[in-house]
């Protein structure tokens, strides 16, 4: 899977560009704290979460820019990255990164300061 680090995410969110972002985890966390401007597909480790997923791409050209994240636990036991990402280079994705948060969201979004949404 190609990854995004957080310094090039944070470097890319304060461009103008049309890269879609897609949190494919858990609605709690994602109420709680999201990337501005990225969009709820809902935990991927799950039917109905790739249903929702494969909803929400379908009409998508298939060259879109897409970076996936979740950040609920640390990156390599992650349940929802790796169903996520299958799912999208199945259905012909070619432009999929996934973002690298080794800790999570928390620790290594949220505790450096970098920007965040909630829903409260």
């Amino acid at each position: 899977m190609p990854v995004i680090s957080v310094a090039q995410a944070r470097h890319e969110l304060q461009q103008p560009r049309a890269r879609k972002w897609i949190q494919v985890g858990f609605r709690v966390l994602y109420k709680g704290a999201h990337i501005p401007g990225s969009i709820y597909a809902g935990p991927a480790s799950t039917p109905s979460g790739l249903r929702r997923l494969r909803h929400l791409v379908k009409a998508w050209p298939r060259t879109a820019s897409i970076v996936i994240y979740c950040g609920c636990c640390p990156f390599r036991m992650c349940p929802n990255i790796r169903p996520a990402y299958a799912l999208l280079h199945g259905m012909g994705f070619t432009h999929i990164q996934v973002l690298d948060l080794p800790q999570g969201l928390d620790r290594d979004w949220i505790q450096k300061g970098l920007p965040v949404r909630s829903q409260g």
